[in-house]
């Protein structure tokens, strides 16, 4: 496409753009991509003009076209963003910026490179939701362009993030024609053998499809007309993927599958659009639970139309959907017709007073809409306590990327969850501390448990309690919808930070009473200013607890003249002086024994005659870890810090906390370590955890499943890991894994 093309089909749409920033753009663009090249052999600025050419037909406006023609140039060429900002401006800047690919850092795993990705992508949208829009419209060629990509790793790597957030993320804007392109390109790159069979199902029967619908449509037209409603009615065929999906949704093969084509009926006004809902259903027999209105309950990306089916000549069954042209528009391009709607009716506006449309606010004309509302308000929701990025795109998936059900309170008010959400779901959905003090629920009249899935038109009431200690972290197990499992997990965080700061503080009074001093907490704060990176007795009770700190340094500080030569002592090494020793040669473990007060019963470290790990749940080399002696047997137990037994000991008099950690890094044999996980009952599920297993040369010991609904298994799998390290690294990629609902090592906190 010429430059000259490119502004003229951006004229047709809006004549008052800014053609002299394009045209900048345009060469700028074209010099800094020079004598690059694409898999294809194109030349490279061939992508961007095409994504500018995609992007002029949705925002036909300056800054918009011109960021997309510059969106790879920060990237991929000598440009920066300060060069793009002197030459075009702030607002083409902070477009560019926003696209600007993050890359993968070293030892950054590829799941943990694509949701930083994917998080910079929608936190860059909130603000401006252009970016959104031009992002999809470069992941659009990208795919379309994909099969000269050599490598087949990473056309499915490729493929795969896009069926997960891109496909998904296009239709809860409701750019469907978008979402379906990424989902059928994704499909057949994914599945190739699915696809050509689903797609020669569909070719076989477009003939025979094709001369029935023209005698049909012709019939409902002329029904209609002689109704008074002028209407436009096309033939439609399911996208592949769109088969294969509901095909596994519904458990039947597709060629089974009664719905496959339908047609759409397009007319004037909300009015028409029931007259012929009504014309259809009298002289047609409907399929029962076919209908939907979501003109009456639109969609929260602003979809409306009334979908219904009815019953062929032939015993099949046909779909219809019914809406205006508004409608229409809105459907085809979600959010984006909501902006280019906004932006035509200011420019018109601003035509009639006078007022030049070339740098208007343009980023605040294009954040409108309860689409884009909605989903600046949840995506600042999710960003809020996400602990990681994977987290992040594991609530945004929740949240923004799921069908949706529609329930209602005892008052009548429209809750909207994401389909499989349970009642736990409608009660965070209400409000924040009503799922937190949570106590059961009544849907339909009738008390159910809080794991019981709400269907649509459900009527749920939620009984709370004050006296509710929070969240139940097995709340998780049945909790769907991306807010409830944000806010109970940061409840289930906060608890263990309490409970953390509570036994730091408890190992830290005992480490003064075992050295015969009186523990106050004033005496602690005043040397608070010595210990590094600690600003308040919180913070230090929590390093305690979690070994970062040493108790027995801590109060060698407060009572220095106990220091016996250790002065040189610092706090960062975790007491690596001569107080820390081998106990009856066990191999890389050194404990630190306080000096006891001299009581007969209590054990000195020459004295220790058993150290043992603790069983169920054994601490893995390189996790942190306390030991537990026993007064007066004098066996010390060794614990993980995480471990949920330990609470059993924090009011024991007869056991003694003793500070442990580990010696040296070599490590020469696996130790066990056990997960439980929830896993969505679906294809490959399984194989998905025993890949990440394998790929990070852990080995499965042993795995049991159980059902715990038709949807959803419970699996404990027992497995040899090297360290703790070893450990976290195969959980953080199983836990980015979209079939994973649950997991949990555990025994452990």
């Amino acid at each position: 496409m010429s430059q000259s093309a490119l502004v003229d089909a951006i004229k047709q749409k809006n004549s008052q753009f800014d053609e002299a920033l394009v045209k900048r753009a345009y060469a700028y663009a074209e010099k800094a991509h020079e004598g690059q090249k694409r898999a294809s052999g194109e030349p490279y600025f061939s992508h961007p003009l095409e994504v500018a050419r995609m992007t002029a037909g949705v925002l036909p406006q300056g800054d918009a076209v011109a960021a997309a023609l510059l969106h790879d140039t920060v990237e991929d060429t000598q440009v920066s963003l300060s060069a793009i900002e002197e030459t075009f401006g702030g607002q083409v800047r902070s477009l560019v910026d926003g696209l600007t690919k993050i890359k993968a850092l070293a030892n950054v795993s590829k799941e943990a490179s694509e949701a930083q990705s994917v998080r910079k992508l929608l936190l860059a949208s909130i603000n401006d939701v252009r970016v959104l829009i031009i992002k999809l419209a470069d992941r659009l060629h990208n795919i379309r362009t994909l099969e000269h990509v050599k490598s087949k790793a990473r056309r499915r790597d490729f493929c795969r993030e896009t069926l997960d957030i891109y496909a998904a993320l296009a239709s809860y804007m409701g750019m469907m024609y978008v979402s379906e392109e990424f989902e059928d390109h994704a499909f057949k790159v994914l599945h190739p053998r699915r696809y050509e069979i689903i797609s020669e199902h569909l070719r076989s029967g477009a003939e025979r499809f094709r001369e029935q619908s023209e005698r049909a449509e012709a019939s409902i037209r002329k029904e209609l007309a002689n109704q008074g409603i002028d209407a436009e009615v096309t033939s439609r065929v399911k996208r592949a993927y769109s088969i294969y999906r509901k095909s596994r949704a519904r458990r039947i093969s597709f060629k089974k599958m009664g719905d496959i084509y339908g047609f759409r009926v397009i007319v004037d006004d909300v009015l028409a659009c029931y007259t012929t809902l009504g014309i259809l259903h009298t002289q047609n027999k409907i399929v029962p639970g076919g209908f939907r209105d979501y003109i009456s309950s639109p969609k929260i990306n602003g979809y409306q139309s009334l979908h219904t089916a009815i019953v062929g000549m032939n015993g099949e069954f046909i779909e219809f959907q019914i809406r205006t042209y508004r409608m229409h528009e809105v459907a085809e391009f979600g959010i984006a017709s909501h902006a280019a709607y906004k932006y035509e009716v200011e420019n018109r506006a601003r035509a009639e007073s006078g007022i030049s449309a070339k740098r208007s606010n343009a980023a605040e004309s294009y954040s409108t809409g309860q689409a884009f509302r909605t989903l600046r308000e949840k995506v600042r929701h999710i960003t809020e306590d996400a602990a990681s990025s994977e987290e992040f795109v594991e609530h945004a998936k929740l949240e923004l990327f799921n069908e949706q059900v529609f329930a209602f309170t005892p008052q009548g008010d429209m809750i909207i969850l994401p389909r499989g959400a349970s009642a736990i779901d409608f009660a965070y959905a209400v409000h924040t501390d009503i799922g937190n003090q949570c106590l059961g629920c009544k849907i339909n009249g009738r008390y159910e448990p809080l794991r019981t899935r709400v269907k649509n038109g459900d009527r749920v009431e939620i009984f709370t309690t004050q006296d509710q200690s929070g969240p139940n972290e097995r709340w998780l197990e049945f909790a769907h919808s991306g807010k409830a499992r944000h806010e109970i997990k940061r409840s289930v965080r906060q608890k263990k930070r309490k409970e953390a700061m509570a036994m730091g503080r408890h190992m830290l009074k005992s480490q003064f009473e075992a050295n015969g001093k009186t523990y106050r907490d004033s005496a602690v704060q005043a040397v608070l200013e010595k210990v590094a990176e600690v600003n308040d007795l919180e913070a230090l009770f929590c390093g305690v607890a979690d070994q970062s700190l040493s108790a027995y340094d801590l109060y060698l500080l407060v009572h220095p003249a106990d220091k016996t030569g250790l002065e040189g002592m610092n706090l960062s090494e975790q007491g690596v002086g001569r107080d820390w020793r081998a106990v009856n040669g066990i191999a890389g473990l050194r404990f630190h024994l306080p000096r006891w007060s001299p009581h007969a019963e209590e054990a000195t470290v020459d004295q220790v005659r058993k150290v043992q790990f603790a069983q169920g749940a054994r601490p893995l080399p390189g996790e942190r870890i306390v030991g537990i002696l026993q007064v007066p047997k004098s066996v010390i137990t060794i614990y993980a810090l995480s471990d949920r037994r330990l609470k059993c000991f924090e009011n024991d008099s007869k056991v003694r906390w003793v500070d442990v950690r580990w010696q040296g890094d070599e490590i020469t044999e696996r130790t066990e370590a056990r997960l439980r996980l929830h896993s969505l009952n679906q294809p490959g599920s399984l194989k998905a955890i025993a890949d990440v297993i394998a790929e990070h040369d852990g080995n499965i010991d042993g795995l049991v499943m159980e059902p715990k609904s038709t949807n959803l298994h419970e699996i404990e799998i027992r497995l040899a890991v090297w360290s703790f390290k070893h450990l976290t690294a195969i959980m953080r990629q199983l836990k980015v894994k979209a079939s994973i609902v649950l997991l949990e090592r555990k025994g452990m906190s």
